[in-house]
C-alpha cells in the first residue's frame, strides 16, 4: 500500500504542479555530506510512520494514518520561487481526497496538512528548503 501511495502522490504533485522538475522519495539529500545531483525546483517524500487509529474486535487494522513529510527546494537566484512552489503543494494537499489502486481496486483517502503547518528547513548547499508534513487517513 504504502508504495502505490509514494507513486499516486508523485503523480499528483507532477500533474498539479508542472514547475517541479523532480519528485521522488525523499534518501538524505538534504543532509550534510550527501551528493546528488540536484534539479529545481523539486519535491521530495519521506515516510515518516504509519499509525493504526481504530481496529477490529480481531485485531485488524480498520483505520490508520500514515505521516509523510515533503520537502520542496529551489535554488533561489533572485525571486523566492520556492514559495510559491509550497504553496501550490499546500494546496494540492490540504483537506483533499484523492484515489489509489491497489490490486485492481480503488480507494479513497483524506489528505491534510499536519496540525505542525509548513516550516522552513534551512538552507543546504545553496537551496532554499521547507518541509510540508501531510497526513493521509
Amino acid at each position: 500500500m504504502l508504495k502505490e501511495i509514494f507513486e499516486q502522490l508523485k503523480q499528483d504533485i507532477k500533474t498539479a504542479v508542472p514547475s517541479i522538475k523532480k519528485v521522488e522519495r525523499y534518501k538524505g539529500e538534504f543532509e550534510k555530506d550527501s551528493n546528488w545531483n540536484p534539479e529545481f525546483p523539486c519535491c521530495f517524500i519521506r515516510y515518516q510512520n504509519y499509525k493504526p487509529v481504530t481496529r477490529s474486535p480481531q485485531g485488524e487494522v480498520l483505520k490508520a494514518k500514515t505521516f509523510l513529510t515533503l520537502y520542496v527546494g529551489d535554488k533561489d537566484i533572485k525571486a523566492p520561487r520556492v514559495l510559491s512552489t509550497v504553496e501550490n503543494i499546500i494546496d494540492l494537499f490540504d483537506g483533499t481526497s484523492f484515489k489509489v489502486n491497489l490490486s485492481g481496486e480503488d480507494y479513497y483517502y483524506n489528505i491534510s496538512l499536519n496540525e505542525r503547518g509548513s516550516e522552513f528547513y534551512g538552507y543546504v548547499k545553496g537551496v532554499e528548503v521547507y518541509t510540508v508534513p501531510i497526513v493521509i487517513s
